[in-house]
């Protein structure tokens, strides 16, 4: 056996192997689901008993035992007082009883066990007992005027004086509480408010009496008349004329009332009803206990059925439980036994991959041939990857003898470009020093030149003529031009060429910084957006920009008195921030955007406009220095718009 083994099992491949050891698994695998699966529909059919059968049995027994109890409670409540609220409601839950009883008749004819059905046939013939009871009771609460003549002679005589007498006490109460305020107001209303609290607890003590014919409320009631009496005495001494009751006609209607209830309490005193209702009360009592015993005997029952249905269940589940815990046992240790032969297939892939990064860290041509007698995937794998190797070598050995050229030619090529460097560095050092010799050499002469001009005209002023004067100005202006324009060119030279520090820069803040040092005219407003950015930037070059696109849109405005500059900020998603500045002047043609950026170059004449040409010329260099670009948005008559972009951050 171990011989053929021997024999047949190199020349299996790694793929079949693999393929063999999870065919296996899963079929004991789905031997053991079949036989959970099975348990399982064991377990469903005794919990859809519990379920749909036993628990709604359970619940609509209990919930008719509480309706049971909730109904004669209602009728109670209606023939004590003969509120019809309470009669609704009884009917309401006389009717759902009623309809339960035939509902929980259709559950119990598919599960009748241990007789319940039987009892609930009883508990449905005690209902219709209690339903002709309850008839009975509730007919002769309905017609007061034949089984309660005391009741219908106090709804006849007394019930309207009641009425009429407490209108009156209303009213005066409110015409009270709108007079002004003053000791005599307060004790009318005192009297007042006495007076509707005696008459209503004098109403009462009637009610309670009616109900229970107790002596106490007799005694209860005269007290009450008595004092409501003494009260309306005390308005009657107060000559009470408020115009909406009338004093005397409360006296007149207590008077009446006062009459009236004797005779009302003497016939009461004589009716039979009470007797009858509690009679049909004590047979209402009865006749719900055997009710309430039949149900409970159903609860229990259902009770009982359910425990042993849950009995049930709770062995099928320690069932299925040993059953899975079986199925697991046996996947392990398949997975086990596959683990071991994946592993006996995957050791020469392992090999083969140290192999691999050996070749990785070391030169192709020092890594010792791989030796694989395997007839599998793997062998066919070691050959190949053995071929790539020899390939391998052979391209390093050809990369290796063009590295060696390569590095020949870059460090020729270094040399060139430091020797360049030097030169561009000297060539830089040259342009400052000419910037500060033309700084220096040239802006002399022009001081001198004006200030000789401010003492020529000082010495001859007497004798200088307007004409003279204005030549003379003209100088200083002309020479005052000519400084500008060497601090233009200077500026110009050192743009990008000049360390500047990286900060963060609060850009709001800075334009406030700017536009307090601008002469700004009366009428010229600069609106600057409240979601500018603070960043990371240099903090110099971008003043330079905000302050020459602000003071030209100032200086070339043609109604500065009423003109509005916007700065704003939109957030794009390349990196940048893209600025802009935008004025309502008097626009520029598009046939001048490109040329307003060359340096020296002006639209208006200089005569018109005192400029020197270079300002935007270094607002462009300085923004392009920085890796962004400047564009201007404009058309003759309706404004510019100058669009600038800067980096978020900044290398240094």
């Amino acid at each position: 056996m171990n011989t053929k083994s021997v024999k047949w099992l190199p020349y299996l491949t790694l793929r079949n192997k693999i393929i063999a050891g999870f065919t296996v698994l899963l079929l004991f695998m789905a031997t053991g689901m079949g036989m959970i699966l099975w348990q399982g529909v064991q377990f469903s059919d005794v919990g859809a008993e519990v379920t749909e059968l036993r628990q709604p049995a359970m619940r609509l027994a209990l919930q008719i035992s509480q309706e049971i109890n909730h109904s004669m409670a209602e009728l109670n409540a209606y023939l004590l007082t003969g509120y019809v609220d309470h009669k609704s409601r009884f009917q309401i839950l006389e009717k759902s009883s009623s309809k339960n009883l035939l509902e929980l008749n259709r559950l119990l004819k598919n599960y009748d066990d241990n007789g319940q059905l039987k009892h609930l046939i009883e508990a449905q013939d005690v209902f219709t007992q209690f339903r002709v009871i309850a008839t009975q009771a509730i007919l002769l609460k309905d017609n007061p005027a034949k089984n309660f003549p005391g009741l219908a002679l106090a709804t006849k005589t007394l019930n309207p004086l009641n009425l009429k007498y407490m209108g009156i006490i209303n009213n005066l109460k409110v015409e009270l509480m709108q007079m002004s305020v003053s000791s005599r107001q307060i004790k009318l209303l005192s009297h007042i408010t006495e007076l509707r609290y005696t008459w209503t607890q004098m109403i009462n003590s009637v009610r309670l009496f009616f109900n229970s014919r107790a002596k106490k409320e007799l005694d209860n009631i005269t007290l009450y008349m008595d004092t409501n009496f003494k009260h309306l005495q005390l308005l009657v001494n107060e000559k009470v004329d408020l115009g909406f009751g009338d004093i005397e006609q409360l006296v007149e209607l207590q008077s009446q009332y006062q009459k009236n209830l004797p005779q009302v309490i003497k016939v009461f005193q004589g009716d039979r009803w009470r007797a009858d209702i509690h009679l049909m009360n004590t047979q209402l009592r009865e006749v719900t206990d055997i009710l309430k015993q039949r149900l409970e005997y159903i609860v229990t029952a259902q009770v009982t059925a359910t425990q042993q249905a849950n009995s049930i269940l709770v062995s099928s589940l320690a069932q299925g439980q040993q059953l899975g815990l079986l199925t697991l046992i046996a996947s392990l240790v398949m997975g086990v036994m596959i683990t071991i032969v994946i592993v006996n297939g995957t050791t020469p892939i392992t090999r083969l991959a140290q192999y691999a990064k050996q070749v990785s860290l070391d030169e192709p041509q020092d890594v010792e041939p791989i030796l694989c007698t395997r007839h599998d995937e793997v062998g066919g794998l070691a050959r190949a990857f053995q071929q790539m190797i020899s390939r391998l070598t052979e391209s390093y050995r050809q990369l290796t003898d063009a590295n060696d050229v390569l590095e020949q030619r870059v460090t020729e090529r270094t040399s060139e470009l430091a020797e360049k460097a030097d030169a561009l560095q000297r060539s830089n050092q040259e342009l400052d020093q000419f910037a500060y010799v033309v700084s220096h050499d040239l802006k002399a002469p022009l001081r001198a030149i004006a200030n000789l001009s401010e003492w020529i005209e000082e010495d001859i002023e007497d004798s200088l003529s307007d004409d003279t004067r204005k030549q003379m100005t003209l100088l200083r202006g002309r020479v005052a031009r000519m400084n500008d324009l060497i601090h233009g060119i200077l500026s110009y030279s050192r743009v990008g060429r000049i360390d500047t520090n990286i900060i963060a820069v609060d850009v709001k803040q800075m334009l406030t910084e700017i536009i307090d040092g601008l002469v700004v005219p009366d009428g010229f407003v600069i609106d600057i957006a409240a979601d500018l950015p603070v960043f990371d930037t240099a903090r110099v070059p971008l003043l330079q920009v905000f302050s020459n696109l602000l003071s030209n849109a100032i200086k070339y405005h043609h109604q500065p008195q009423k003109a509005r500059v916007q700065v704003g900020v939109r957030d794009l998603d390349n990196g940048y921030y893209e600025f802009f500045v935008q004025d309502d002047g008097p626009g520029i043609a598009p046939e001048y955007h490109d040329k307003i950026f060359g340096i020296f170059q002006t639209l208006n004449a200089r005569d018109d406009v005192e400029s020197t040409g270079v300002g935007l010329s270094i607002v462009k260099k300085i923004i392009e220095t920085q890796g962004g670009e400047i564009k201007l948005a404009s058309a003759q008559g309706e404004g510019s718009s100058f669009i600038f972009t800067v980096p978020k951050t900044i290398s240094m």
